[in-house]
């Protein structure tokens, strides 16, 4: 899909703000020392447990969009701090580095939905093969929530890490820095707080979110190809616990890049009045809808230019 506009526009659209990076940053981590806060002052019952095993998960998902940012230098205007930023709060704690991770998107970027695309080379088999049933869809959802296809993100995060000098360097200070936070768990005695806050949401709620972003990015379109890309509308609660930081409009994010994701509805509203764009954007009115899609269910009313409103 080829969409224009000027370049005074995209100028203005792209211009960053340092304060509401570190804001977005330090809003995911405060949110997460409350949620543990609170757990740990109610003494853990059960329910509380599950509930902030999913918003932890969530949070880590929401910094792994500000890594996105990070990766196209949109975190902030140093880019020292976005570098700093991004590695050291938003890349480790969910197991990856910045460089490893930008290598994999950049190249996604430039060769996306074709056979050079990291993404889709890691995505062969028969779990991303849409559409499949309901039945096949849950059950890969529950898979990733009791933490069985961890290994897989596992063998993503390996296969990113390439051999790159710098992307070895920093590999080796994630490594450091994991280890030393163990040492300190070990001594504190504190390492069951670090299993059940950390070790738990990232192998199950983390996963399930990022499976259905990923679903909600390039798959059950319908069609192949570099196009190959929705804009999926989040609800309230959707922005919470599956899509923070605008990153459902991913295919305006493909139209253009610089833009950064607390820009990205205005850029929404600018490309709607894009003949090419309001025809031809393929967008989704929820996450639950992208699912629909994923299970070949979606009427065609919701792709065309009336069948979603810009939020």
């Amino acid at each position: 899909m080829k969409v224009e506009l000027s370049t005074e526009k995209v100028r203005e659209l792209s211009r960053l703000s340092t304060a509401r990076g570190l804001w977005a940053v330090g809003v995911e981590w405060l949110g997460i020392a409350l949620s543990i806060g609170l757990c740990e002052m109610m003494e853990r019952p059960l329910w509380l447990i599950i509930l902030t095993v999913i918003w932890i998960g969530a949070r880590l998902h929401g910094l792994g969009v500000l890594l996105h940012e990070a990766t196209h230098h949109r975190l902030a205007k140093s880019r020292w701090l976005n570098e700093v930023l991004g590695d050291l709060f938003c890349a480790f704690p969910i197991g990856v580095s910045l460089a490893s991770y930008r290598a994999n998107h950049l190249a996604h970027h430039q060769f996306t939905n074709t056979d050079k695309d990291p993404d889709s080379l890691r995505k062969k088999s028969a779990d991303w093969v849409f559409p499949k049933p309901p039945s096949q869809i849950f059950m890969l959802f529950l898979r990733d929530a009791l933490g069985m296809n961890v290994i897989g993100h596992l063998r993503g995060v390996r296969e990113m890490s390439g051999n790159s000098k710098l992307r070895s360097r920093r590999s080796k200070l994630r490594l450091i820095a994991y280890l030393s936070i163990v040492a300190l768990a070990i001594a504190t005695e504190t390492w069951p707080l670090f299993l059940l806050y950390w070790l738990l949401p990232t192998i199950s709620w983390l996963q399930v979110v990022l499976r259905l972003r990923s679903m909600a990015e390039h798959f059950g379109l319908g069609v192949q190809g570099p196009s190959a890309t929705r804009t999926t509308y989040a609800s309230f609660f959707e922005r919470l616990f599956l899509a923070p930081h605008n990153v459902g409009y991913h295919l305006d994010h493909h139209l253009f890049p610089s833009v950064p994701a607390y820009r990205l509805p205005e850029l929404h509203k600018q490309l709607l009045e894009v003949p090419a764009f309001q025809e031809g954007a393929h967008r989704s009115p929820s996450y639950w809808a992208v699912l629909k899609e994923c299970s070949g269910g979606m009427p065609a009313k919701l792709f065309s230019s009336g069948g979603a409103k810009a939020q």
